[in-house]
């Protein structure tokens, strides 16, 4: 499986979410749930998915590097998908850095709607790692946020990623 990176010549919303990204992707980075697509070749690419044939194929949640590894993750539409996010944030906190980042990409449940049940949706049923677990909109995401920094960041900014999709939170490791 070939892996695109940015800028992508068809995807112009997911280039637009990656642009608010950027600032902060200096030096050794993560992409967790990469998919088949990542922001720069030089960063380590994580997915559950086999098919996707990432540098490290394990689940977002427990990560099978050490301690305070990286600079900066990114997290571009992967939240959702944990059953437990407080443990996916957890483990994130875990292998950056102090004053790393972690990048999130979330889409925005006021646009996109709740994702139909496997029942409902040929996709999912084929793709059962896309389930959604949370979705939220943006002043929803905030207060989560918000109700978790003492697991040691702060949030450093936030806003719209594309207009009628996604926000995006940029947090920074503060211990």
């Amino acid at each position: 499986m070939a892996v695109n990176y940015y800028p992508l010549d068809d995807d112009n919303l997911w280039n637009e979410e990656v642009a608010k990204l950027l600032p902060y992707t200096d030096g050794n980075g993560l992409d967790i749930g990469c998919g088949g697509r990542s922001i720069k070749p030089e960063i380590k690419r994580l997915d559950i998915d086999p098919e996707k044939r990432p540098d490290i194929l394990a689940s977002g949640d427990d990560i099978p590097v050490d301690d305070a590894w990286f600079d900066f993750v990114v997290a571009q539409h992967v939240l959702e998908h944990f059953a437990d996010q407080d443990k996916a944030l957890k483990e994130w906190l875990r292998i950056i850095k102090p004053g790393g980042y972690i990048l999130i990409i979330h889409p925005d449940v006021t646009y996109t709607g709740k994702q139909l049940p496997p029942e409902a949706n040929p996709d999912l049923k084929l793709h059962p790692y896309n389930k959604h677990y949370y979705e939220r909109n943006y002043s929803e995401f905030l207060t989560w946020l918000n109700d978790r920094t003492s697991y040691g960041f702060t949030l450093v900014d936030a806003g719209t990623a594309c207009i009628g999709w996604s926000f995006y939170a940029i947090l920074r490791k503060t211990a």
